[in-house]
């Protein structure tokens, strides 16, 4: 399961066992166990690919409005509130896509003058959107240049490989720290210039 998919069962396991299940259901485990699985893909099949912690919650307050009674919902009470919560979600979009859009275009214009993420104006959304642009590669890309992922992003950007820029960096970080090692090996090994001095000079005291 994808770091969503298990968010989204934790989260909706959570609320489910406040309800009690069918009376159909009683002494059926196995049937129980598939109407909650059923139940999880709905949610699932609604649920946006990001932001949808926000979206879940405001689903879960929409169905327990609407349900008259203690039991699990019916697939059509869930169905329903999956529904209004995403049109809730597309007319906040809506409402706030002039904003964000100028919010891009702002991130863009600083990237391309500073090469990293305007302060306070970071979001998994608008990275997304600016990944679309083609301003990054991918989720990789804009993680290292610190550029703002949620969960989703974050389990892709662990899977994709490094791009010239990283790797270049990484090499250059490996070099310095082979550098470092080498360095503290020889000074075990032979000794400091400073400690090989201290050492010739009490020698050459005893001798005299």
């Amino acid at each position: 399961m994808s770091i969503r998919e298990e968010t989204v069962a934790s989260r909706f396991n959570g609320w489910l066992r406040r309800y009690s299940p069918p009376r159909y259901l009683a002494g059926k485990d196995e049937a129980m166990q598939a109407e909650a699985n059923d139940m999880l893909r709905t949610i699932l099949r609604y649920a946006p690919g990001d932001g949808y912690e926000g979206w879940l919650e405001d689903m879960l307050g929409r169905l327990a409005e609407g349900m008259t009674t203690r039991t699990w919902p019916a697939p059509g009470e869930l169905a329903k509130a999956c529904k209004a919560a995403s049109a809730a979600r597309q007319s906040r979009q809506h409402a706030d896509g002039g904003g964000d859009e100028q919010a891009v275009n702002m991130l863009a214009q600083w990237f391309a003058k500073f090469g990293d993420e305007m302060p306070g104006m970071g979001s998994a959304s608008r990275t997304a959107a600016l990944i679309g642009r083609g301003v990054f590669e991918n989720e990789r890309e804009a993680r290292f240049k610190g550029f703002t992922l949620g969960p989703d992003q974050e389990r892709r950007a662990h899977e994709q490989p490094m791009g010239r820029e990283e790797r270049e960096h990484h090499d250059r970080v490996m070099e310095k720290l082979t550098a470092i090692r080498r360095e503290r090996e020889q000074a075990i090994e032979g000794g400091s210039p400073h400690q090989r001095s201290s050492g010739s000079g009490s020698e050459d005291w005893r001798a005299a």
